[in-house]
């Protein structure tokens, strides 16, 4: 049977009539299951495994619980191999003793190939680590009402946006028990799928879909948004034909997986695939791409750029459920049509109901507009003050994610223009300088602009007593600029450590040697101070970039920046942006590291697509730094490339890092596998093993 015959059968079952992109979504769903079940792989792509996540929002009444209750008996996926029950009881024993009560555990096991996320978010880590312990299939997860397994579950939805990574690790949940006692869980075919209903309010529904449409999670999934209305279905159909088929799928790929004794088999097995399937891939990767450059100001267009991998797992499952071993033509244009009406459905819904987004269009064609002057080309823009910040702020954050920045200029009125995200200039260093000498008391500072090489001048001063790296807005209390939260100015180009113990001039030295720093003593280095006789000194680093930040953004920015750099015993104090350091005119200037790297911070901004992607993985090699399981060069190369490869330059910053991992004798080509991973857009599976090869060659 071909999917469009399965469909026919399937949309035309029940008394109402469920439309057909829902029986279409929730069929490659328990495809995806049953061929994840027999082990089946891929060739092409970055990864192996095959998965398939939906979300599918609709009407009450539409049938989406009905879809899946009828195509899971279907499939006869309630009826377990007689081996997997020896698994699962293997597992349970091998869990950490947590609890002695047996039938508690008990409870989390699946009883069908299936898993409600209703349960406990620790009741998932239980089954992934029986699963993944019994090494078999995939841990398939489905709720019936997504909403509202995420507003009864806080925290819920980012562990499950860890299930669209490489790996699943149960060391994410934090504040219990459960975080020192579980091990991680690594690489688990993750299948998830969630039904939304609208139950009449839709404004929160909508609400709820933007959230997920607009995150990462849009880039590997299908979203479904249907506002067909109900109707009765006018005919009755005898779907035996297709359950026949399923049943013969199923025994089919049984045969291939058991041995003569009857036990399963574990090893994977592969897809074949055509010349023209292949071609095709080519074509649909440089679509997809040219698509979102031809829509820049549309941000789901963007999530084009990454959805290949999504259109490629989709073609194996649907060759799959149509019983070919064959990756054909006629796969891959059935998988990228559904991608682009999915898209669609999405797009059509949000795209137009959101002002922001028509200011950033508005700000792009004609600079320092008002908002009355965009509303009256636009009448979606509001004039109120309320919904006016709203869409600033989220105009904001949307310019960040564009490297960015949305300019306001003060005057009688508020004009906005879009600039992009300026690179320091060396010679204008943004600080400002205290040069009446009170001390801790002073708030007024006089804005500056100084050469980065004339910050050693200043900090061995003894005009300026101390500054603050920012501009102040002036008050009657400091005519040049009140240092305080609410009157800073963002906008910076520069970052400051202030060490009091902990960490050594030669720790830091060796954390920091490939950027750009100045590093002095303080008035109390190698004095006693509470007891302790020790190294207390001051880094100054500019960035890469201007940064723009609120007080708050300041403070998250900061940690994550000392967690990436390994900065620790920083003074927690100069995370605020009123922070001021002191001159030292007896300071000595320990060392200058000029003319290498500047930091680039942008990643450790909160609230940005690049934060969100990037840091988890920076983090990650820190932890495998702070552990041992790399040392300090190879981590650097790691961080290096992550922090700073986009699209152009990934091909050139993956060579550089293989010769690197090549000249310390370790396996570069497992090194650039897993670091090609951790990209935001990695390179395919065939462009990494070419470039592989290149780096063979010398």
């Amino acid at each position: 049977m071909t999917i469009e015959e399965m469909l026919d059968a399937l949309e035309t079952c029940g008394r109402r009539k469920t439309p057909r992109i829902i029986w279409e979504s929730v069929l490659y769903y328990f495809g995806s299951i049953m061929l994840n079940k027999y082990k089946l792989r891929k060739f092409v792509g970055s990864r192996r495994d095959i998965r398939y996540y939906s979300i599918i929002f609709a009407k009450s009444g539409q049938g989406k619980s009905y879809s899946v209750n009828t195509i899971q008996k279907l499939c006869k996926l309630d009826k377990y191999p007689d081996a997997m029950s020896y698994y699962y009881k293997q597992s349970i024993k091998q869990l950490p003793e947590k609890s002695s009560d047996y039938e508690e555990i008990l409870k989390y096991m699946p009883k069908s190939i299936t898993i409600g996320v209703e349960g406990t978010a620790e009741g998932l880590f239980y089954v992934a680590k029986s699963q993944a312990e019994s090494n078999f299939g995939s841990l398939n997860l489905y709720t019936d009402e997504f909403g509202e397994a995420i507003s009864s579950s806080s925290g819920l939805l980012s562990k499950l946006k860890d299930l669209y990574d490489g790996t699943y690790k149960t060391k994410v949940i934090k504040g219990t028990e459960d975080s020192t006692i579980h091990k991680d869980i690594e690489n688990i075919v993750c299948n998830f799928v969630a039904l939304g209903s609208r139950k009449g309010v839709s404004a929160e529904a909508e609400k709820e879909l933007t959230r997920i449409a607009s995150s990462g999670m849009f880039r590997r999934t299908f979203i479904i948004d249907n506002k067909d209305p109900v109707e009765k279905n006018k005919q009755e159909t005898d779907i035996d034909k297709l359950e026949q088929w399923l049943e013969k799928i199923n025994i089919k790929q049984r045969e291939l997986t058991l041995k003569e004794s009857g036990e399963l088999l574990l090893e994977d097995r592969f897809f074949d695939y055509s010349d023209e399937y292949m071609d095709r891939i080519e074509t649909i990767d440089d679509e997809l791409i040219e698509a979102a450059q031809n829509d820049a100001l549309n941000e789901y267009a963007q999530y084009n750029t990454g959805s290949l991998e999504l259109v490629l797992d989709l073609s194996h499952i649907i060759a799959f459920l149509e019983d070919s071993s064959i990756l054909k033509l006629k796969h891959i244009e059935k998988a990228y049509d559904f991608l682009k009406r999915t898209r669609e459905s999405v797009e059509n819904t949000f795209q137009s109901r959101h002002p922001y987004r028509s200011m950033y269009e508005l700000l792009k064609i004609k600079d320092n507009m008002t908002i009355s002057e965009m509303a009256e080309f636009d009448h979606n823009i509001p004039v109120q003050k309320n919904k006016i910040q709203d869409n600033i702020d989220l105009l904001e954050e949307l310019c960040y994610r564009k490297d960015e920045v949305l300019i306001k200029t003060v005057g009688k009125v508020t004009r906005y223009k879009i600039e992009p995200l300026p690179k320091t200039n060396l010679n204008k260093m943004i600080l400002s300088i205290d040069f009446e000498k009170k001390g801790k008391f002073a708030i007024n500072f006089k804005p500056s602009y100084l050469k980065w090489s004339e910050m050693k001048k200043l900090i061995l001063s003894q005009n300026a007593d101390s500054f603050t790296l920012c501009h102040y807005e002036p008050t009657k209390k400091a005519e040049d600029g009140h240092r305080q939260e609410k009157s800073f100015i963002e906008g910076q180009n520069m970052i400051a450590f202030d060490i009091d113990d902990g960490m050594t001039i030669e720790e830091a030295k060796e954390t920091l040697q490939d950027y750009t720093y100045i590093l002095y003593t303080t008035k109390s280095h190698q004095k006693e101070k509470n007891g302790i006789v020790c190294d207390r000194f001051r880094i100054v680093m500019p960035t890469e970039k201007m940064y723009y930040v609120t007080p708050d953004q300041h403070k998250i920015m900061y940690e994550n920046i000392e967690q990436i750099l390994g900065i620790h015993s920083n003074d927690t104090q100069t995370r605020n942006v009123s922070r001021l350091f002191y001159t030292n005119p007896n300071a000595e200037i320990i060392y200058e590291n000029d003319g290498l790297k500047l930091v680039d911070v942008s990643c450790c901004i909160p609230d940005t697509e690049k934060s969100e992607k990037i840091l988890p993985n920076l983090q990650n090699i820190s932890e495998q730094e702070e552990i041992g399981e790399m040392d300090r060069r190879e981590a650097g190369m790691f961080k290096w490339v992550i922090m700073n490869t986009s699209v152009g330059n990934r091909n050139g910053n993956l060579f550089r890092a293989g010769m690197f991992f090549k000249e310390l004798g370790q396996d570069f080509k497992a090194k650039l596998i897993y670091l090609n991973n951790m990209l935001i857009e990695p390179l395919s599976e065939r462009e990494i093993n070419q470039l592989i090869r290149s780096v063979e060659k010398k």
